[in-house]
């Protein structure tokens, strides 16, 4: 670091302003790439909707009936007891889940017509159609009366199922539309809080380089000011002025300058007399380690023994 040590002021605060300004780069580079990796529509975003996609494309909703539907259909064709209770065991298990999925969509869905589509208009015939199912359909699959199920299952079971379905269609219908909305304003979102986090990042740069540059120049100026007389002193110079203009350190600093070229001046002057004969003079040794007053002094006892 001995290259930063002998540089002057100016380019060291310049040195610690750009290394604060490529700080401040690669944070907005970090944030801006984590927000456009994560946002809507971004590439995460896009992976967990393709997964939940694909799932949703394998598997049937638990709150849509339509497996329900095409088991009781199985039913209808399977004369093998042995899958039938399977059949039965499974439409047990899929009205569970019906129920489950019902609860939660009741305590997670805001009040409105996607929540009123969803939990009463769907719902009624979903339940009369397990009804249906369950009290009569299956008891006419059991005792072998596969015709007249067949006729409940065309007839009123399709009827409930066609009900349940078309309100399922609008529900569907009205929460895409509104998660467009939704990924519309978030992605507004998204891009205008990265414009002002980018925004402020080169307001914060602007900022911290004017002062920077201030305090700098309240700093390096007055340095060199007293640079400038410290060399007219070492060249015998004494016809000079500095003014303290603060109580920091750099006034301080200034101000024990001007006690030194004060000094100095005295000394001078006691000098001159002395050179010019004149021993009337006061000499003021200032401390044990004023080198120099004691030797005027001494200079002025030894000149008044030859006078």
């Amino acid at each position: 670091m001995k290259w930063f040590n002998n540089l002057k002021l100016n380019y060291k605060f310049g040195v610690v302003l750009i290394l604060f300004a490529v700080g401040l780069t690669i944070f907005g580079y970090n944030s801006y790439t984590t927000v456009e990796k994560v946002e809507i529509n971004g590439d995460l975003y896009k992976e967990i909707i393709n997964g939940k996609d694909l799932i949703a494309d394998i598997l049937p909703p638990p709150d849509y009936i339509v497996e329900t539907h095409l088991i009781c259909f199985q039913m209808l064709n399977e004369y093998d007891q042995s899958v039938l209770d399977e059949l039965y065991s499974k439409s047990k298990q899929l009205k569970e889940e019906f129920e489950t999925r019902h609860k939660f969509w009741r305590a997670t869905l805001t009040e409105g017509s996607i929540k009123d589509n969803m939990l009463v208009n769907s719902y009624k015939p979903a339940v009369d159609y397990f009804e249906l199912r369950d009290n009569n359909f299956i008891s006419l699959i059991k005792s072998g009366n596969r015709e007249e199920a067949k006729n409940l299952l065309l007839g009123g079971m399709k009827t409930k199922y066609d009900e349940h379905r078309k309100y399922v269609d609008l529900v569907v219908k009205e929460a895409t539309a509104k998660n467009l909305i939704t990924e519309t304003s978030a992605a507004e979102i998204t891009t205008s809080k990265t414009f002002f986090m980018l925004l402020t990042g080169v307001i914060i740069l602007i900022i911290v380089s004017i002062i920077v540059v201030v305090i700098s120049r309240k700093i390096a100026n007055p340095v060199n000011e007293l640079a400038s007389v410290a060399e007219k002193i070492a060249q015998g110079e004494v016809d000079v002025k500095v003014i303290s203009e603060s109580n920091d350190e750099i006034g301080m600093l200034k101000t024990s300058f001007a006690k030194i070229i004060e000094n100095t001046k005295r000394q001078v002057t006691v000098a001159e007399k002395i050179a010019e004969g004149n021993l009337d003079v006061e000499i003021v040794v200032r401390s044990e380690k004023d080198l120099l007053n004691k030797a005027f002094s001494k200079v002025e006892k030894i000149t008044c023994r030859f006078n």
